[in-house]
């Protein structure tokens, strides 16, 4: 309930508590909560970015695509959290992993070649199988993503009973 209480304050939703939480809400809502107090959380949902081509050749996305482990990072302007049939905002978001992999790399890079890249779609996973990273941007803030280290969500479980 606190983090749900921390995640109502900070996007101004107030609304009575759920009957029922799915395991799945819970993780949801402690990662809101971690982000909103500043820190760098791995998305267990996350596990990979769909990234469209706009056609033009760069030397980072050649890095991307030739496999040497790049960074990715992403913006999302308006990043907004589902929770009990409810979309609550909770402000930028930063979706980023130090080294990722494009699965259509290949093809990818010959469609540069040919100058048939727009328009075409690149899936991006996280070396290891790990979760994409998620960091709530602040105004002003120039942390480097890159050496944040994930915050352990640490759900309690249920508590037991005595007997």
């Amino acid at each position: 309930m606190e983090d749900l209480h921390v995640v109502q304050q900070h996007a101004r939703h107030h609304f009575s508590v759920p009957s029922e939480l799915r395991p799945a809400d819970r993780v949801l809502l402690r990662i809101a909560r971690l982000l909103i107090e500043g820190h760098c959380v791995a998305n267990p949902f996350l596990a990979s970015l769909s990234i469209e081509l706009n056609g033009q050749d760069s030397p980072v996305l050649r890095a991307l695509l030739t496999g040497g482990g790049a960074a990715n990072r992403a913006l999302l302007p308006t990043f907004t959290f589902p929770f009990a049939d409810r979309e609550l905002p909770l402000g930028p978001v930063h979706i980023y992993h130090p080294h990722v992999r494009a699965e259509d790399a290949e093809q990818a890079l010959q469609a540069l070649a040919a100058g048939r890249a727009e328009g075409h779609h690149v899936t991006l996973r996280p070396a290891g199988g790990e979760p994409y990273r998620l960091y709530l941007a602040r105004v002003g803030d120039t942390t480097d993503l890159s050496t944040l280290t994930p915050t352990p969500l640490e759900i309690p479980g249920p508590s037991s009973r005595p007997s």
